[in-house]
Protein backbone atom coordinates (compact mmCIF):
# COMPACT_ATOMS: atom_id res chain seq x y z
CA UNK A 1 0.00 0.00 0.00
CA UNK A 2 3.01 2.18 0.91
CA UNK A 3 4.05 1.84 -2.37
CA UNK A 4 1.12 2.60 -4.49
CA UNK A 5 1.09 5.93 -2.48
CA UNK A 6 4.75 6.51 -2.83
CA UNK A 7 4.26 5.91 -6.46
CA UNK A 8 0.93 8.35 -6.90
CA UNK A 9 3.09 10.97 -4.66
CA UNK A 10 5.72 10.60 -7.09
CA UNK A 11 3.79 11.09 -10.36
CA UNK A 12 1.77 13.96 -8.36
CA UNK A 13 5.21 15.85 -8.01
CA UNK A 14 6.09 15.26 -11.56
CA UNK A 15 2.87 17.16 -13.20
CA UNK A 16 2.96 19.65 -10.86
CA UNK A 17 6.31 20.28 -11.71
CA UNK A 18 6.52 20.32 -15.17
CA UNK A 19 5.51 23.74 -16.35
CA UNK A 20 8.69 24.40 -13.87
CA UNK A 21 10.91 22.89 -16.27
CA UNK A 22 9.54 23.77 -19.32
CA UNK A 23 11.89 25.81 -21.29
CA UNK A 24 11.33 29.63 -21.62
CA UNK A 25 11.37 31.44 -25.08
CA UNK A 26 14.31 33.51 -25.22
CA UNK A 27 13.42 36.72 -27.92
CA UNK A 28 17.51 36.31 -28.38
CA UNK A 29 16.90 33.47 -29.98
CA UNK A 30 14.57 34.04 -32.63
CA UNK A 31 17.09 37.48 -34.29
CA UNK A 32 15.66 37.73 -37.48
CA UNK A 33 12.43 40.29 -38.07
CA UNK A 34 9.89 38.74 -40.81
CA UNK A 35 7.12 40.89 -41.74
CA UNK A 36 4.43 39.45 -43.72
CA UNK A 37 3.26 40.78 -46.99
CA UNK A 38 0.50 38.15 -47.66
CA UNK A 39 -1.41 35.97 -45.91
CA UNK A 40 -3.59 33.31 -46.96
CA UNK A 41 -6.55 30.67 -44.75
CA UNK A 42 -6.47 27.96 -47.44
CA UNK A 43 -4.12 26.96 -48.34
CA UNK A 44 -2.17 27.90 -45.32
CA UNK A 45 -0.04 30.09 -46.88
CA UNK A 46 2.09 32.87 -46.19
CA UNK A 47 4.81 35.62 -47.99
CA UNK A 48 7.34 36.85 -45.69
CA UNK A 49 10.08 39.43 -46.38
CA UNK A 50 13.50 39.58 -43.90
CA UNK A 51 13.93 43.25 -42.74
CA UNK A 52 17.32 42.74 -43.17
CA UNK A 53 17.12 41.05 -47.00
CA UNK A 54 14.25 43.59 -48.60
CA UNK A 55 15.15 41.93 -52.00
CA UNK A 56 14.13 38.52 -50.90
CA UNK A 57 10.57 37.18 -50.67
CA UNK A 58 10.03 34.00 -48.54
CA UNK A 59 6.87 31.49 -49.80
CA UNK A 60 5.90 29.10 -46.46
CA UNK A 61 3.26 27.21 -45.40
CA UNK A 62 1.65 24.79 -43.07
CA UNK A 63 -0.85 21.89 -43.26
CA UNK A 64 -4.26 21.68 -41.57
CA UNK A 65 -5.58 24.85 -40.20
CA UNK A 66 -3.98 28.00 -38.88
CA UNK A 67 -5.28 31.45 -38.39
CA UNK A 68 -3.78 33.20 -40.97
CA UNK A 69 -0.90 35.76 -40.21
CA UNK A 70 -1.79 39.75 -40.38
CA UNK A 71 -0.37 41.51 -43.33
CA UNK A 72 2.37 44.14 -42.65
CA UNK A 73 2.88 42.71 -39.11
CA UNK A 74 6.37 41.91 -38.05
CA UNK A 75 7.41 38.76 -36.51
CA UNK A 76 10.76 37.49 -34.63
CA UNK A 77 11.81 33.82 -35.83
CA UNK A 78 14.60 31.93 -37.19
CA UNK A 79 15.34 29.58 -40.12
CA UNK A 80 15.33 25.99 -39.19
CA UNK A 81 17.75 24.81 -42.29
CA UNK A 82 17.97 20.81 -40.47
CA UNK A 83 14.01 20.65 -41.02
CA UNK A 84 13.20 23.25 -43.74
CA UNK A 85 11.19 25.43 -41.83
CA UNK A 86 10.59 28.85 -40.81
CA UNK A 87 10.18 29.68 -36.85
CA UNK A 88 8.35 32.48 -35.91
CA UNK A 89 7.72 33.56 -32.75
CA UNK A 90 4.05 34.36 -31.72
CA UNK A 91 2.69 36.81 -29.09
CA UNK A 92 0.57 35.34 -26.53
CA UNK A 93 -1.88 35.95 -24.09
CA UNK A 94 -1.01 37.52 -21.48
CA UNK A 95 2.55 37.72 -22.33
CA UNK A 96 3.06 34.05 -23.10
CA UNK A 97 4.75 33.50 -26.70
CA UNK A 98 4.82 29.87 -28.74
CA UNK A 99 6.13 28.82 -31.52
CA UNK A 100 4.83 28.29 -34.87
CA UNK A 101 6.56 26.24 -37.73
CA UNK A 102 6.26 27.02 -41.01
CA UNK A 103 7.22 24.79 -43.81
CA UNK A 104 9.14 26.57 -46.19
CA UNK A 105 8.69 26.56 -49.79
CA UNK A 106 10.63 28.31 -51.84
CA UNK A 107 12.76 32.00 -51.26
CA UNK A 108 12.08 34.44 -54.26
CA UNK A 109 14.44 37.12 -56.28
CA UNK A 110 11.57 40.33 -55.94
CA UNK A 111 14.83 42.56 -57.16
CA UNK A 112 13.36 44.87 -59.79
CA UNK A 113 15.15 44.22 -63.11
CA UNK A 114 16.20 46.64 -65.59
CA UNK A 115 16.18 46.42 -69.37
Amino acid sequence: MKVVSLAASLIAFLVLAAPIWAETINQKDYPVQYQVMNSSKKPCTVILRDQAKQDVAINVSRNGSCHPLDKGKIYRGRQNDKKNEIELLIPGDKGKARVEEWHLDGIVDITPRTQ
